[in-house]
């Protein structure tokens, strides 16, 4: 069985073998005329921008729109948005404490926790933030 997958390689290799096909043709015959193969092409980087659309914004290219939209004074709104995005992700990807080892002659403890900000709300402590929706299901009683 084979893979017929289209992946993002195949794409470009299909994409450039169509184009030095038609850079041979017009060197060749020394003009430009219709190819069968352009509505393969056009299609081919349709599929290439549609890919790229449906990617997550980058860091870098998060911090780029934002500095366009400060730069030229557009779109307020969006650039608050983006900034609060900016902020949420900064947010996410840093620990709000360390565990550290511990020990006393007076505890069972091993470890104890050392708290890097201190804007944490009080609540259950979680390895990573659960779906909000998953933890109103196993939080709340149904009675």
């Amino acid at each position: 069985m084979t893979n017929n997958q289209l992946t993002d390689e195949k794409i470009k290799r299909r994409i450039n073998e169509i184009e030095d096909r038609r850079s041979a043709s017009r060197d060749f015959w020394g003009g430009d005329y219709e190819y069968p193969e352009n509505i393969e092409l056009m299609a081919l980087r349709e599929l290439q921008e549609r890919r790229k659309a449906a990617e997550p914004v980058g860091g870098d290219e998060l911090d780029h729109l934002i500095w366009g939209l400060e730069r030229y004074g557009l779109y307020p709104r969006q650039l608050a948005a983006l900034k609060e995005l900016r902020e949420r992700r900064k947010d996410a990807t840093e620990p709000v404490a360390d565990v550290v080892p511990w020990s006393s002659p007076n505890e069972e403890r091993t470890c104890d926790i050392r708290w890097r900000r201190f804007d944490v709300a009080p609540g259950p402590l979680f390895r990573a933030s659960p779906d909000p929706e998953v933890l109103d299901t196993t939080t709340t009683s149904k009675r």
